[in-house]
């Protein structure tokens, strides 16, 4: 099978590098595994030629973003072999803090650095540093059909469709009793592909890397290894590689400039702490993590998180909503949608009448038209509710008038405490030496978590009194 594809050579235009060539990985696993039998060439292949990863190729990372830049078409498997990159730079950049055992008083004293991938070699560690990279190239394997459109979709979670993270994890671990597996391996032995679950397992058999310890590193908090933890902020944390090239390449490919943000600036400067179970970021790199939230807000502001944008996600939400609606007596449809690539999604919507309609205009790039937003301070339930009391009570058409509430709805990641290394060796907070900022950051965080938008079919505009409707708007969504 491995011989009919493809070798894998990859380049990639955000980091110049090879990904997966000899020259680019032959040296870090050699220092893993070094005096032990291990072909990463032929380990790397096995994995790459999953179902699971190349389904990847078939999932836009910037998910309907590119029905407004055009250019946005890059996919899950670009990105997911880009944050395994960031990951092997890691490995040489970033640092371990150690302590001697004879720390004093003097800040900074009775400690030394050492580098990741010398930390993680040796045979105590050499499991941990493969599963921590490969838990970089796997964190997106079960992600849902354009990006994260459906992760809130309520009629989805309904149906027990898990978050694609632990999702992930019942695919990786290989759970027969977890539908979404089910259906993965309904389409790899369609086409005759190997499951990931399998190779992992194989090379688990060899001491090679650990199942759990991936599962670990993907979801955190379960595990008691302080090392295992701290890898796992760097997999899904505040500043951690997922985001770092998330926001790098799709600024590259929306066109939203990340203005040269150094990225192996913050990573250079990554300190991971086992002694205290912190991560921080040395006080050199502050800068560098300034200039890519700077960036990651015009990234949100201008792109992902633009109206149009967001139209043409409430629409497809409510598409997949009325198919499932219309197939209620399926029980595997919400996991059918689930595991489906981009196109088979449009596909599988184009079967139904009214969610056809849906995914045609969007398709056809019709957006509904925005007639309000606002905020309130509800919590989700309550919110959810009003918004029913809305529809019903002014008898909208509630295929016609879609409303979008932020998956994260009033979630908002602190910056504020993300941990500083002082050139002093002293701890303190990146918001201590920067609050205007940080503040500004977290502001609009906040606000964008609780931005609320209605959406109309043009058509719906004709003969009704819209200012009357923005009217009631205000006294059903918002605190008077």
């Amino acid at each position: 099978m491995a011989a009919e594809r493809d070798a894998i050579k990859f380049y990639d235009p955000l980091y110049e590098l090879n990904v997966f060539s000899n020259s680019h990985s032959v040296s870090i696993f050699r220092l893993f595994f070094e005096g032990k039998y291990f072909e990463e060439k032929n380990f790397y292949e096995e994995i790459l030629n999953t179902y699971e990863m190349g389904r990847l190729f078939h999932l836009k990372q910037s998910g309907l973003a590119f029905l407004i830049f055009p250019s946005a078409t890059h996919n899950r498997f670009a990105h997911s072999i880009g944050t395994w990159t960031l990951g092997t730079l890691a490995m040489s950049e970033s640092k371990v803090l150690i302590s001697l055992g004879r720390r004093d008083n003097r800040p900074g004293h009775g400690i030394e650095f050492e580098s990741l991938s010398n930390y993680l070699s040796g045979p105590e560690n050499s499991a941990r540093g493969l599963s921590f990279l490969i838990s970089l190239l796997v964190h997106d394997i079960a992600h849902k059909p354009f990006s994260h459109v459906l992760e809130s979709n309520e009629s989805m979670i309904s149906a027990g469709v898990k978050t694609h993270e632990e999702s992930g994890i019942d695919i990786i671990r290989g759970n027969r009793d977890a539908p979404i597996f089910a259906s993965y391996q309904k389409r790899a032995e369609s086409m005759g592909i190997p499951m990931i679950s399998t190779v992992l397992s194989e090379y688990e058999d060899k001491g090679l890397l650990s199942v759990n310890t991936i599962s670990d590193l993907l979801k955190g908090g379960q595990n008691d290894d302080s090392m295992i933890k701290l890898l796992h902020e760097l997999v899904s944390g505040v500043v951690d590689l997922d985001r770092l090239d998330h926001y790098n390449r799709d600024s590259y490919f929306t066109g939203v400039k990340l203005a040269g943000v150094g990225i192996r600036g913050i990573l250079e400067n990554i300190i991971v702490d086992p002694t205290e179970e912190k991560v921080y970021i040395h006080e050199d790199g502050v800068n560098h993590v300034l200039h890519l939230l700077f960036a990651k807000e015009l990234l949100w502001e201008e792109a992902l998180d633009s109206d149009r944008i967001r139209s043409y996600d409430t629409m497809l939400n409510r598409a997949v909503t009325i198919y499932l609606e219309e197939n209620s007596n399926d029980p595997d449809a919400a996991y059918d949608i689930a595991s489906s690539t981009d196109d088979e999604l449009v596909s599988i919507l184009r079967t139904g009448k009214d969610s056809r309609d849906l995914i045609d205009r969007i398709m056809s790039r019709r957006a509904y038209v925005q007639i309000w937003s606002g905020s309130t301070n509800w919590d989700r339930g309550r919110l959810m509710g009003r918004i029913s009391e809305f529809l019903n009570d002014n008898r909208l058409d509630p295929n016609r008038w879609l409303i979008h509430v932020p998956p994260n709805y009033g979630m908002t990641p602190s910056w504020m405490n993300l941990n500083v290394y002082k050139r002093n060796g002293q701890i303190g907070q990146i918001g201590e030496n920067n609050p205007t900022l940080m503040n500004y950051f977290e502001g609009q965080e906040s606000l964008r978590s609780k931005r609320i938008r209605v959406f109309v079919h043009p058509d719906e505009q004709n003969g009704r009194d819209i200012n009357h409707i923005k009217q009631e708007l205000n006294e059903y969504l918002m605190l008077a």
